[in-house]
């Protein structure tokens, strides 16, 4: 597939679109007319110059949130869930692939690893 010069415009519209937002539920079709492209060329456009689908890059973004989240907030899991757009079992089950922990276990390493940067800063004083 060849691609023109609006093809490459039109995913990076998407792109910023989804950073923007994630919290909504996007489909391919919803996509493609906004856009005024059919659905089934933005999905090979958009994994053509992306190296990935809608829904991963979409998934990707959510999960990139949610480490935001957990890092600097207090808010529990439901809520930090509902935040980034999804139900609390789907964030478990993407974050678990994603990163090998549940979010709770990701939450307490990130902030033992603060705590421990913290520690070694001060005894450096």
């Amino acid at each position: 597939m060849s691609l023109i010069q609006d093809d490459l415009k039109i995913v990076t519209q998407v792109v910023s679109r989804l950073r923007k937002e994630y919290k909504q539920f996007h489909t391919h079709v919803s996509l493609a007319n906004d856009y005024f492209i059919n659905e089934r060329k933005l999905r090979k456009i958009f994994k053509l110059i992306t190296g990935t689908t809608i829904n991963d890059f979409l998934t990707k973004v959510r999960i990139e949130k949610t480490k935001e989240y957990l890092s600097n907030t207090d808010d529990s899991i439901k809520k930090i869930a509902l935040n980034v757009g999804l139900d609390i079992r789907t964030l478990e089950k993407h974050f678990k692939r994603s990163t090998g922990k549940t979010p709770l276990e990701w939450r307490m390493d990130s902030k033992m690893q603060a705590y421990n940067r913290s520690r070694s800063a001060f005894n450096k004083k």
